[in-house]
């Protein structure tokens, strides 16, 4: 660690320490693979990482993606104009103004992640999408990661879903609740009415800049799907936005784990 200060200085081992996610001190192609991305422009066939692929000749279905960016105002750092908070800290949430992807085309059957696991689950009953892997033993995952590693079985549709909105998200929040959660609302010989909940986070900034952590309080939603997920009738999925304040944010000031964070919240009038 002291040998990797002094070759890199502070800033450059906050970023190395971001996408060194065993904490080896070694980075694999792996964990490289981020930066190699951001350099290149090219990014690896997100299907590749599904499990299963769907039959590409099956029912595709259009997913538009509507948002208004966090009113400022209510923001309680705004109440003094933001006084002793740089730009740039702030750069991140203040650019991201339309939804990274207005229109994304999606397999029927890439929704199959949202179906019961058994069929004799009675109506109300819940079960994991995601399961939480925190606990009194693991504690919080770390603030200082840049990009969201990757998706893998039921989060790659989260994963992809989110990334209309934003291109980090993180489909496992940093503190609990953490994961995705779902019920059976209604069902009929051929339908599942299905809701959900998803605790996420998108990560706003990128190097050199310092991590800002973007925190909805919540995903909520349904999807009408066939049992056999070759189609769907109905899907929404949406921050709820009847409450004055429905996000968290927090951002770091310094290169290391223990530096000082700033905190607020804030409203978000459509995702």
């Amino acid at each position: 660690q002291e040998l990797a200060l002094k070759s890199l200085g502070n800033e450059g081992l906050f970023l190395f320490s971001s996408l060194d996610t065993n904490k080896d001190l070694y980075l694999s192609p792996e964990e490289f693979k981020p930066i190699a991305e951001k350099l290149t422009g090219v990014a690896p066939d997100s299907e590749s990482e599904e499990e299963e692929t769907p039959d590409p000749e099956g029912e595709t279905l259009s997913i538009v993606a509507k948002f208004q960016p966090l009113v400022m105002e209510t923001m309680t750092k705004s109440k003094d104009g933001f006084l002793g908070i740089s730009h740039v800290a702030l750069s991140g949430l203040r650019n991201w103004t339309a939804p990274a992807a207005p229109m994304s085309v999606l397999l029927a059957r890439q929704f199959k992640a949202f179906l019961p696991p058994k069929d004799n689950l009675d109506l109300g009953d819940p079960w994991w999408i995601i399961p939480s892997e925190l606990n009194i033993f693991t504690g919080y995952l770390s603030n200082n990661r840049f990009y969201p590693p990757p998706p893998k079985g039921k989060e790659v549709i989260i994963h992809r879903l989110l990334s209309m909105f934003h291109p980090r998200p993180f489909v496992k929040t940093r503190f609990a609740p953490q994961g995705a959660v779902a019920c059976i609302q209604a069902s009929s010989s051929f339908y599942y009415t299905i809701a959900f909940r998803i605790h996420a986070e998108f990560q706003l900034n990128e190097p050199p800049n310092f991590p800002f952590w973007f925190s909805p309080g919540q995903f909520t939603g349904y999807i009408v799907l066939s049992k056999d997920s070759s189609h769907v009738r109905d899907f929404r999925l949406f921050v709820p936005n009847n409450r004055s304040l429905n996000v968290d944010m927090e951002w770091l000031y310094g290169a290391s784990e223990s530096s000082n964070m700033e905190v607020d919240i804030g409203y978000l009038p459509q995702v």
